[in-house]
This record gives structure tokens, sequence and C-alpha cells, in this order.
């Protein structure tokens, strides 16, 4: 049977919540994860594979299906469309939902780190927290002609889910298993992945422009001082 829902991913900051259809809105949420995705080094020099970071999601499992989705990811992508108007050394962002038909980790992802979920909550709880703050409206700095900002991103959608006790900045689990890695998920997004499976390093997270916000920091969270 084809799924009643054409397309492919929903813009939230352009078009709002209302663009998500419904049944996802009301979906369940019973697993949270942040992944750090391989990172395309096609054409880099050495030393600009070995300075590329990872572009970081949250990816959320549903306790039943919608129409054939197990889940759906949660990121803050470069709004191609408005590169050719940046603001000073910024340029926009978009939140994107994006449904998926499978659970756990993204075939895409080098790293994925479970956090701990405190109690189901639907994907209307999550969505709301972050456009009540407006988390949606974030520009990515500019540094060397490349976007960086999507660990700011997810560092302070965690910081607002934590403060209104959706979920704890406890890594409860890795996929792939990893040992020696910090059990909290904001030291973990100050550090990046190598695409080839050399161990993460460090890398401070580069900071981003929230426009109506004002960024949560704490010594945990991998800002750097």
């Amino acid at each position: 049977m084809a799924s009643p829902f054409q397309i492919n991913s929903y813009n939230i900051t352009v078009h709002g919540p209302g663009v998500i259809p419904v049944q996802f809105m009301e979906a369940q949420i019973n697993n949270i994860y942040v992944e750090f995705l391989r990172v395309s080094t096609e054409g880099m020099t050495i030393l600009e594979k070995n300075l590329a970071k990872n572009h970081v999601i949250i990816k959320m499992d549903f306790v039943r299906s919608v129409a054939g989705y197990d889940g759906a990811r949660l990121a803050m992508d470069v709004d191609y469309d408005a590169v050719h108007d940046p603001q000073g050394s910024y340029v926009p962002g978009k939140m994107v939902f994006k449904p998926v038909k499978y659970r756990y980790s993204s075939n895409s992802s080098l790293c994925t780190f479970e956090i701990r979920l405190n109690s189901t909550i639907t994907v209307s709880h999550l969505i709301e927290i972050l456009l009540r703050h407006n988390l949606q409206f974030f520009h990515f700095v500019i540094i060397n002609d490349k976007y960086y900002g999507c660990r700011d991103f997810i560092t302070q959608a965690l910081a607002l889910l934590g403060y209104y006790r959706y979920v704890q900045p406890v890594v409860i689990g890795t996929l792939p298993s990893m040992s020696g890695l910090p059990s909290n998920i904001y030291k973990v997004l100050g550090m990046r992945f190598p695409s080839g499976g050399e161990d993460p390093l460090e890398c401070l997270i580069s900071k981003g422009w929230f426009s109506a916000y004002g960024r949560i920091e704490s010594s945990d969270m991998g800002y750097g001082n």
C-alpha cells in the first residue's frame, strides 16, 4: 500500500509545525538518539579530511509505526535557497522533520548515542518546546567558506528538553558499541568522529546565531572557555 504522505521532509522554520501531518505529531516517542553522520570527504585534502566535522541530528523511534514509518529525524540543515543572502558571517538554517522507515541508528550514522527519555512523549511535545523558545530561527556560522553550527543547535535543543524534564543528558547506549566515551551527551557533542574509523577527537562546538533565543551554557557543554 502506498504511503499517504508524499513529502519527503517538512521544513518547520519556513512553514511552521502545521506542515507536519497530525498523525506524526501525535506519534509517541519511546527512544531518542543523537547521531553523528558520516562526512563526505570526496575531493578533500588530507588536512581537510582530518578537520572535517560531522553533521549531527536527533533521531527518534515511534512506539507504533505511522503509515509504515517507524521514526523520524530532526535536524537543523543549511537553507541553501538562502545561502546567496548571508547575514554577515552567518547563513540561515532550516529545522527539518523527516519521517523514516526504520528503528535505531541511521545507515549514514558513524555513531549513534541513545539518551535517557524520562517518559513517553509525543512528537508534538518535543517540537512545541523548541518552537516555544524560537530554536527554529538559527543561522550557521561561515568559517573558511564552510557552514558550522549543527552541534550548537542540537546542544541547545537537548538543554531545553532537559529543562522540561523530557530527557536527561545521560548516554545509555551506543551503536555501534564503543568504550571509553563520555556518558554525558553534552561532552560527546564536543567531539567529532572521523569517517575512516579513527578514534573520536575533541572538537569544540562552533557557535551559530540564534536570532530569537538566548543560548544556555554550562561547564559540561563542549563550547570551551
